[in-house]
């Protein structure tokens, strides 16, 4: 009897452990895969700088359950590259690419959406100087950007050759819409348009002084400009994916678009809709950290605080962005640096028209210094 009733109880208990995976379907510690929809939302964190933490991947389900360090998890607690600063999704793999440090600097670290496994490593080599972005067509046309300008590497013979008329590429990320790469500018040649497999740069807009790019939902490109150092204007357009003239322009006199979230690395705009979204929320902005949302299809601009959200000391590194699908904000704070950035937070928010409601706080303290975050929907 005791035998019998040991059998029922363990074969209870399997039940159980069989259900509380199963229930969740992206359970990085379940043998399973990960169910990939255009919801999922990715959380790459670089670290503090020089003493090899961060280094890590979390992973946001269409749940919106956050789980934490899902490539070290997968691959027996190994990390990513040291000081991961970008990610990109292409044909079922993650491609991620770490800028520098004793080890696995100049790296490009590859693995399989499903499982978060490793599937390859790359050094990079040929002088690429501190690698901050990266955008891919196939293993044969990887383009990073570095401190010179866009390189193109090729996974299968390990070289990389630097494509022509680069230099200046703003360190911002750069998009893929067809077989064109298309990516930002400092200074005044505006937008820079590479073909796939073409071994020089093309400058087709008139456009200058760009400060973000983003997928429009209608299959074309939003573009923002800055007032830099009072000379033309703030302004969002909306560009034409085919010939890259402009459709429609809005100028935007509430706010200079320039990128002052804190880092610098990531986004500058994000659009859901006709909403277009910016974060104000630098070194200089303490006393008026804002988020800014643009409604194209009615040329409005509102400014919505999160003052009553994270404390107004705290830094937005790298830690905004909207939702292309869902339309759902996210917002990660650090306390500050030294070792403030240890104290930090995440948020799901949704814009209420004119205010900001906090949805879900992820986490305790997941986020030392994001590298950015990044949804699926953006690579599709």
């Amino acid at each position: 009897m005791k035998n019998l009733f040991k059998v029922l109880f363990l074969s209870f208990v399997a039940a159980l452990s069989f259900t509380a995976c199963s229930d969740d379907d992206n359970c990085p510690d379940c043998s399973g895969n990960v169910d990939n929809t255009p919801r999922d939302i990715y959380i790459l964190n670089e670290g503090n700088m020089g003493n090899g933490n961060g280094r890590s991947l979390h992973h946001i389900d269409a749940q919106g359950q956050l789980h934490e360090n899902v490539f070290a998890t997968a691959n027996e607690g190994r990390k990513l590259g040291n000081v991961t600063q970008d990610l990109f999704i292409r044909d079922g793999k993650i491609y991620v690419v770490s800028q520098n440090g004793d080890t696995e600097g100049n790296h490009i670290n590859v693995m399989d959406e499903k499982n978060f496994k490793s599937v390859a490593d790359y050094r990079l080599g040929n002088g690429i100087d501190w690698p901050s972005h990266i955008a891919v067509f196939d293993d044969e046309h990887i383009y990073v950007r570095d401190n010179r300008g866009i390189w193109c590497f090729n996974a299968t013979t390990k070289e990389a050759v630097f494509v022509e008329a680069t230099e200046g590429a703003m360190k911002k990320p750069m998009l893929i819409m067809g077989d064109k790469l298309i990516a930002a500018h400092n200074g005044n040649n505006g937008l820079m348009v590479i073909t796939k497999g073409a071994t020089k740069a093309e400058f087709p807009s008139t456009l200058s002084q760009i400060s973000g790019l983003a997928k429009a939902w209608d299959g074309n490109l939003w573009v923002s400009t800055q007032n830099m150092f009072g000379k033309g204007k703030s302004a969002i357009c909306k560009v034409s994916s085919r010939d890259f003239s402009v459709i429609a322009e809005h100028e935007i006199k509430e706010v200079n678009i320039e990128g002052a979230t804190m880092g610098g690395s990531s986004a500058t705009i994000y659009a859901y809709k006709d909403m277009i979204y910016y974060c104000l929320s630098g070194s200089g902005y303490k006393n008026e950290q804002k988020i800014w949302r643009h409604n194209f299809a009615k040329n409005e601009t509102v400014s919505l605080s999160f003052a009553k959200i994270i404390d107004k000391d705290n830094i937005v590194y790298n830690g905004f962005a909207a939702h292309p699908v869902t339309g759902q904000l996210l917002l990660g704070s650090v306390k500050g640096f030294g070792d403030d950035y240890l104290i930090n937070s995440l948020f799901l928010l949704e814009d209420k028209g004119t205010e900001l409601e906090v949805k879900k706080q992820l986490g305790n303290n997941p986020v030392p210094f994001q590298a950015g975050t990044f949804f699926r929907a953006q690579f599709e």
